[in-house]
């Protein structure tokens, strides 16, 4: 009886752990890894070229449109970020906005972020050696992502190109969750 009672208990935990939740955290924990992952990889190699750069990492961008991000966009770049500053790297935080410009199309707040692709203006007024950026499209089951070391002159220095589950959504924006949840 005991042992039918274990066997019982196995299965229930099984079950529970097979749920959709817990396939979610495992891809959320996918997706920080292999970011990671190609971040310190990014490091590393960045690290053989100049390991005291001053480095501005950039919000990566959408393919389908290079004026826009999401919660992916912005958490995948201040990932690398961190990868490259724990490895000695002066990492910049920079915010492209000047006094008069107007707000990022998709910023909620309009001082948060602004992008942009000029990797030699980004450099120059940050004073860095390296611009790293990304872009990415989001697939029915992969996000591909593309990332990529600039020097001054706008030629790639490093470059990792990736991808990660596309079931996880990074945007915390409450709206954009429920509107996902009622597709579902």
């Amino acid at each position: 009886m005991k042992t039918q009672l274990l066997v019982s208990l196995a299965a229930a935990a099984c079950l529970v752990g097979c749920s959709t939740t817990h396939l979610q955290d495992e891809d959320e924990r996918a997706v920080f890894d292999r970011t990671q992952d190609v971040g310190n990889k990014l490091a590393v190699e960045m690290s053989h070229k100049n390991p005291k750069a001053v480095v501005v990492v950039t919000s990566f961008q959408t393919a389908n449109d290079l004026n826009q991000t999401d919660g992916f966009g912005r958490i995948a770049a201040e990932q690398v970020a961190g990868c490259l500053a724990k490895r000695g790297f002066h990492v910049v935080d920079v915010r492209m906005r000047t006094p008069g410009d107007p707000p990022a199309r998709n910023s909620k707040r309009p001082d948060e972020f602004t992008l942009s692709r000029d990797a030699k203006k980004i450099a120059q007024e940050a004073k860095a050696d390296y611009v790293v950026t990304g872009v990415y499209a989001h697939g029915k089951f992969n996000s591909i992502i593309a990332l990529k070391a600039l020097d001054t002159n706008g030629v790639v220095q490093a470059s990792y190109n990736y991808t990660v589950p596309a079931t996880v959504s990074f945007d915390w924006d409450r709206s954009t969750l429920l509107k996902a949840e009622q597709a579902r």
